[in-house]
């Protein structure tokens, strides 16, 4: 069978998407940092009245609710990568390397900024989770005094191929690890999933071209070893990636369908526990190589159904393909990876030095300062680092393809 070479398709919303998930990851750690009654610290204070309006079980919450924001990442990858690897779904050692040097090169420059702030600026996110009450949270992460041994364990080991602790996939090498709370840059732990995800996708696509009966026999394993787990969003994101190319229409069931999907998603993802949720996520936990606590799989679920809200609404899909979203959606990546630490080290600086002037003051200047400092540094680090991985990956392997099509 020949491998089929049309372009992966673009589809603007998803990028847009990206961009909106971003946002509220980005303001669940400004949130959780300096105003952490509002996001389940019940030892926490209220700093201000208007913070109990958006804790649990508000709906306002869903807009600082970057947990189910970093599961939409993981659909949407499972979406974008199912595109991607049809344009050579046989060819999957290539793929895998691309894939690792599309990833380890933003790893790399991450958690090198991570290591010279927290170098520069040691002890200022201990000092103001002390005064913000933020003492699990923000007081508690933070990387040890810098080792060439850590960072090289970090970049090159726990970010990509083993994980850390809870995060990883392999639970055998968990006591060997070390915690997500000693990383350089926490969000790191995310492209553990993002690259085995890719993997899994690739070889969906790989056997979806070679027998539909081994396509779907690689379905059914996925879920009685991964059940519960965030590997399943990437299966999800590979099933409904023909369903987000097809046009919609404006029917109102189908505007009915898209509402009742996003009211369910904002409810599962604003609320906790549901024992309902707890039945499913038992369903296969006991087979299962790795799972997922209640809490991250309602999670899960809510991030599932407002993709679903997404990919039926065409209102939602119009304004997710704004110009502002899809500029968010492109410097994603570069906002994730910088904005942790310089909350944990400029902005809770900044906090500090203006708290004597009041609490809402300090807050207001260390955010101002926060969004500024990192939107300047993404853009930085889109265009040097993330946009030359990106093409670096691309093109990687290309000349020696063209030469063996030449008979070179």
């Amino acid at each position: 069978m020949t491998a089929n070479r049309s372009p992966a398709p673009r589809v603007a919303w998803l990028e847009g998407l990206r961009g909106a998930a971003t946002v509220q990851v980005f303001l669940l750690h400004y949130l959780t940092a300096f105003f952490p009654g509002a996001n389940d610290r019940s030892d926490a204070p209220f700093h201000i009245g208007w913070e109990a309006w958006i804790a649990r079980p508000s709906p306002l919450f869903w807009l600082f609710d970057g947990y189910s924001a970093v599961y939409v990442f993981f659909l949407l990858s499972g979406t974008v990568l199912t595109y991607s690897f049809r344009a050579a779904p046989l060819q999957i050692p290539r793929q895998v390397v691309r894939r690792v040097a599309r990833l380890i090169g933003p790893v790399f420059f991450a958690a090198a900024l991570a290591s010279l702030l927290f170098s520069l600026l040691p002890g200022s996110h201990v000092a103001a989770g002390a005064v913000t009450g933020s003492t699990k949270w923000l007081a508690t992460i933070g990387p040890d005094p810098f080792s060439v041994s850590h960072f090289v364990r970090e970049v090159a080991v726990e970010s990509l191929f083993t994980g850390y602790q809870w995060s990883t996939l392999f639970p055998l090498l968990e006591p060997h690890l070390d915690t997500i709370a000693g990383s350089f840059n926490a969000p790191l732990w995310t492209l553990h999933c993002e690259l085995w995800g890719s993997f899994l996708v690739m070889a969906l696509v790989a056997t979806q071209h070679v027998s539909r009966n081994l396509h779907r026999g690689l379905l059914i394993a996925t879920p009685i070893l991964f059940w519960s787990h965030p590997l399943m969003l990437f299966v999800a994101g590979h099933l409904l990636a023909d369903f987000a190319l097809r046009e919609r229409d404006k029917s109102v069931w189908r505007s009915l369908t898209a509402a009742a999907s996003l009211a369910l998603g904002v409810a599962l993802c604003c609320t906790r526990d549901w024992p309902v949720v707890d039945s499913i996520r038992q369903w296969l936990t006991p087979l299962a190589v790795r799972g997922d606590d209640l809490f991250h799989f309602q999670s899960q679920l809510g991030a599932f159904f407002v993709y679903l809200a997404v990919l039926a609404s065409v209102r939602l899909q119009r304004w997710l393909s704004s110009r502002p979203f899809l500029r968010l959606g492109r410097l994603s990546f570069s906002v994730y990876l910088v904005h942790f630490p310089v909350l944990f080290t400029i902005s809770c600086s900044i906090f500090l030095m203006f708290a004597p002037l009041g609490y809402g003051v300090a807050v207001a200047v260390a955010c101002g300062v926060g969004v500024v400092v990192t939107a300047l540094l993404a853009l930085a680090f889109e265009r040097w680092v993330d946009g030359i991985a990106v093409r670096f990956a691309r093109n990687l392997g290309k000349t020696r393809t063209v030469r063996a099509h030449q008979g070179i």
